[in-house]
């Protein structure tokens, strides 16, 4: 490995820190800005003259509060989750021109669902701070106790609801907490700035991927609608 990469391996470890701080996207900017000049000037490598980057983003003190309305965004993002289960489970009886027939396993595993995604933003700093085979392997787990959670319950139906007004309440959630999701990132933006330059460090990239982030759930929906219309015409 380079000492290049290493050295783009630390930065962006640095930034990921900060992020998880709160940091302001300007001031990340400069503590970086900051960082490579000192690299230029001396020809160390960051851990010679930083050490780890967690610990360097501490000794900063930099750290902010969580900002205001952090609630919102994950009750939010758990509606959209919660439509995207909707539209999903009613798209099959639409097409078949049936109701919906939800079982006791179907309102347990929404339950669980969202108690899990809950659990999960509020550990974000967690898991953005571990290995990628470890969140996989968090992942993997969640997967198999769903799957047994569902193949353990009681499949009789307990309620059953018309498909159409579902369909819609569920793309209505859906697509409403991307809409948001946009509108927030594009009124706020927070992009880690150059101080130099004055461009943000992600460039375009950034900000296609913040888009894709934000209708990340809309885009999953259409596979997910198209096999369950499938199944059920």
């Amino acid at each position: 490995m380079s000492e290049t990469k290493d050295r783009q391996e630390w930065l962006d470890q640095l930034v990921l820190e900060l992020r998880l701080r709160n940091v302001p996207g300007a001031t990340i900017g400069d503590a970086v800005a900051t960082v490579r000049g000192h690299l230029a000037d001396t020809g160390e490598t960051p851990h010679q003259a930083f050490g780890e980057p967690a610990d360097y983003a501490r000794d900063l003190g930099l750290d902010q509060a969580a900002p205001a309305g952090f609630g919102v965004l994950i009750a939010v993002n758990l509606l959209g989750l919660l439509g995207l289960l909707i539209l999903v489970d009613a798209a099959g009886p639409l097409a078949g021109g049936r109701a919906v027939d939800f079982t006791a396993s179907d309102i347990l595993l929404a339950a669980f669902a969202a108690t899990a995604a809950w659990v999960l933003a509020a550990s974000i700093s967690v898991i953005a701070r571990a290995k990628l085979l470890h969140s996989m392997l968090v992942g993997l787990g969640i997967s198999v106790g769903t799957a047994a959670l569902a193949f353990l319950l009681p499949d009789r139906p307990v309620v059953s609801l018309p498909a159409l007004p579902l369909a819609i309440s569920g793309t209505v959630l859906l697509v409403g907490a991307a809409c948001w999701s946009q509108w927030q990132s594009s009124n706020r933006p927070d992009e880690v700035v150059d101080p130099v330059s004055g461009k943000a460090a992600g460039g375009r990239l950034s900000g296609i991927l913040g888009t894709l982030g934000n209708w990340i759930m809309v885009v999953g929906a259409v596979p997910l609608v198209a096999i369950a219309v499938l199944a059920g015409g």
